[in-house]
């Protein structure tokens, strides 16, 4: 196993996380202090008789990247980021992502130089000092490779033997929007507050059915709204 501790630099650099191919994403506001990165190969020692002890190189085992920050409830002078959003909006994106199942697309443009897809192994969260609503989080990301599904064509060919062939799936990390049909006496808050938690996210729903709905007070039964996916 190989452990590599990088201490980052805060000039030009970034780290980004997104998934449902990139149109759900953000940039981490505030960089760790370092990030420890392991890579590991699974070799066994073994006895054999009248060898001795041998080594039996198999396959590399998936790299993992571990890191602690926080998210801040203002601004200081740790934020590298433009816009900053509460500090329950990132921890709700990362719960939904690990929740979900879904490789997540993770960039760190530090010397590590990371932009990968990883799966969200381990998320831990706690209320330290500063100000009020402040959340301090350690992330640990395991490498997502697709499965590889091997072919073995067996049909019968003259003076040829079986062929494989090894086919390797794209990383698809693309989130199905839930969605809900309009039934008599609704209204976009009534399906906002019963669906969302909050009547103020009709406007969310609004957005998503411009298409479909030309009047946010005006929906009719038997219509096919697509809904947020954000908790």
């Amino acid at each position: 196993m190989r452990v590599v501790t990088n201490n980052l630099q805060y000039n030009d650099v970034f780290m980004f996380i997104s998934c449902n191919v990139e149109t759900d994403c953000f940039l981490f506001p505030v960089l760790p202090e370092k990030i420890s990165y392991s890579d590991s190969i699974k070799n066994t020692s073994v006895n054999i008789v009248s060898l001795g002890e041998t080594t039996v190189i198999e396959c590399k085992g998936a790299d993992t990247i571990s890191f602690s920050s926080r998210f801040p409830a203002v601004r200081d002078q740790a934020v590298v980021v433009d816009q900053l959003f509460t500090p329950s909006y990132y921890r709700d994106k990362l719960e939904k992502w690990r929740d979900l199942q879904k490789p997540v697309h993770f960039v760190c443009t530090s010397a590590l130089d990371i932009n990968d897809y990883y799966t969200i192994e381990d998320l831990s969260y706690s209320e330290e000092g500063g100000p009020v609503g402040e959340i301090a989080f350690t992330i640990k990301l395991k490498l997502y490779r697709p499965p590889t599904i091997r072919k073995i064509d067996l049909s019968p060919k003259d003076n040829t033997v079986a062929e494989v062939t090894t086919d390797t799936g794209r990383v698809d990390n693309t989130i199905k929007p839930s969605t809900y049909t309009v039934v008599s006496g609704d209204t976009l808050a009534k399906i906002a507050k019963a669906k969302l938690g909050s009547i103020s996210k009709y406007k969310d729903i609004y957005e998503l059915n411009k298409d479909i709905i030309k009047d946010p007070n005006k929906i009719y039964p038997g219509q096919v709204l697509k809904m947020p996916t954000d908790k």
